[in-house]
């Protein structure tokens, strides 16, 4: 329908950044930027890689299988894998944005993971081939050192001890 597609649509361009939006009107929230060298915390760092940025790019790419919109898919898979090279995830695999949400870090990051794959997915079932080399091994670092937080809290900590944008407690 329609007039599906067009709320969709509507939808997205408010949450994210599309180039084809006259600049008055485009959200600023969801940019590619590289941020200052001076920001100090991870989630002002790397907030390109905040898990609104990869639900919305995960938002796009199913609008892009949806309705066939090359456009969408390009900018979703862009998202994805500048936020993959940006630094935003450590060598560690940490997701350091997520990871310093302090009693959420362990939600926030399994989200950020959960995202990623299924961006991943899509784009498999669609003939697009998101897998070569650098994102495979961000992907296997980032699952990697979820399931060992999982069973070792403490290696979280140092990152969740930010405590920013914590919803769920005051205590990491």
């Amino acid at each position: 329908d329609k007039k599906v597609e067009n709320w969709a649509y509507a939808a997205l361009v408010q949450n994210t950044f599309d180039i084809f939006v006259d600049k008055k009107n485009q959200t600023r929230d969801m940019l590619f930027y590289q941020p200052d060298k001076n920001q100090k915390a991870a989630c002002d760092k790397y907030a390109l890689s905040l898990n609104h940025s990869l639900y919305n790019a995960l938002a796009m790419t199913a609008y892009g299988a949806i309705w066939s919109d090359a456009n969408f898919f390009t900018q979703a898979f862009d998202r994805l894998k500048y936020s993959l090279g940006s630094g935003a995830v450590s060598d560690e695999g940490v997701s350091l944005c997520a990871a310093s949400r302090g009693a959420n870090a362990m939600t926030y990051s399994g989200s950020d993971l959960l995202n990623v794959l299924m961006v991943i997915e899509i784009g498999r079932r669609n003939n697009v081939d998101l897998e070569n080399q650098e994102v495979i091994a961000k992907v296997e670092k980032m699952g990697r050192f979820l399931i060992d937080a999982a069973f070792n809290p403490e290696l979280i900590y140092p990152y969740a001890k930010e405590d920013r944008m914590s919803w769920c407690s005051e205590s990491y």
